[in-house]
């Protein structure tokens, strides 16, 4: 399988480290719990929340997902969105 690159954003308080973690309709929270932390496909996006939140970002290396977007080779947009709807609605 293949390799993919993410990023997400870390943060401490006092010696304990903090994850950056997206909860549906409340939005962006630090959490102590490393599987809660919010993965980034794009550093730039990575940065600005990083800048907005106190936090750094860290660049993580992990095997590729069938539900990533690298996975899909030769779709198109409207592929992988109907893909993330059906997702979602699981």
């Amino acid at each position: 399988m293949a390799l993919v690159q993410r990023f997400n954003v870390e943060g401490l308080f006092g010696t304990t480290p903090l994850y950056l973690s997206h909860i549906p309709g409340i939005g962006m929270r630090w959490s102590t719990d490393a599987e809660e932390a919010f993965e980034y496909d794009d550093r730039d996006e990575a940065e600005a929340d990083a800048e907005a939140n106190g936090g750094e970002v860290f660049i993580f290396t992990r095997l590729m997902r069938r539900t990533d977007v690298e996975s899909f080779t030769g779709h198109n947009a409207e592929s992988r969105l109907q893909h993330h709807y059906q997702i979602a609605a699981e």
